[in-house]
Parts: structure tokens; C-alpha cells; sequence
């Protein structure tokens, strides 16, 4: 699994000639709240991981994210 951004980086036929799947994640950025400053849209995991409960970053996981085959 590999992030949707990264496509180019990766050559599927040499993936599929060794069996192996090979997916990426396209991830919806989710609007959270960042306290008193504004929020980016678009920053790391980190970012998300900093401003919120391991439940909320699960939950953001399973709703925000699409797993496409090439």
C-alpha cells in the first residue's frame, strides 16, 4: 500500500511479474480543529496524529480513504 501521489515512483508491471498487489491510498483531507490557529488543509499524518484522539484518527482512516488498484 502506497500513498496515491507516489503512482509515477512505482512500475506495476515489475510488481505483478514478482505476484506481489500493489495498491495506493487516496486519503480525503479531514477538517479538524487546531485550536487557536487556522487550519492547513493537506499536511502530514503528524499533523492529525498531534491534534487528535487515536479514536478520531481511526475513524478518519476508515471514512477519509480509498484503497485503488493501479
Amino acid at each position: 500500500m502506497n500513498p496515491a501521489g507516489g503512482r509515477e515512483l512505482f512500475n506495476c508491471d515489475d510488481f505483478a511479474a514478482r505476484n506481489i498487489s500493489l495498491q495506493f491510498l487516496s486519503f480525503d483531507n479531514p477538517i479538524y480543529d487546531v485550536g487557536p490557529y487556522r487550519f492547513e488543509p493537506g499536511l502530514s499524518i503528524i499533523d492529525v496524529l498531534m491534534w487528535n484522539s487515536p479514536q478520531s484518527v481511526m475513524e478518519m482512516l476508515r471514512t477519509a480513504s480509498t484503497l485503488q488498484s493501479p
